[in-house]
């Protein structure tokens, strides 16, 4: 990034925070907060919105989930509660 667009960065982000300062009613003591918002929304602003798209080398092969690797070692297995379910009320003991 060039001097000329951080400061164009900068810029944007400084005016947003103080529509934010503005908004809340120009609270002291709260300027990080506000800084740390804006530079979000600046940031939302800057990306193109599509989804993000995970950086990966085709050249490594890519790891199978664990889980579903490891299903077929216990498919029996099942939660306990479906073993044994809760009586029913009114079929219990008198």
């Amino acid at each position: 990034m060039s001097r000329d667009e951080d400061g164009q960065l900068q810029q944007e982000i400084e005016e947003v925070a103080y529509g934010i300062w503005q908004s809340e009613g120009e609270p002291s003591g709260r300027a990080e907060r506000h800084w740390d918002a804006a530079k979000e929304i600046v940031a939302t602003r800057a990306s193109d919105g599509g989804p993000l798209q995970p950086v990966r080398d085709e050249s490594e092969p890519v790891e199978p989930l664990l889980a579903v690797e490891n299903q077929a070692v216990a498919p029996e297995l099942t939660d306990q509660a479906e073993r044994n379910p809760a009586p029913r009320r009114g079929h219990g003991r008198r």
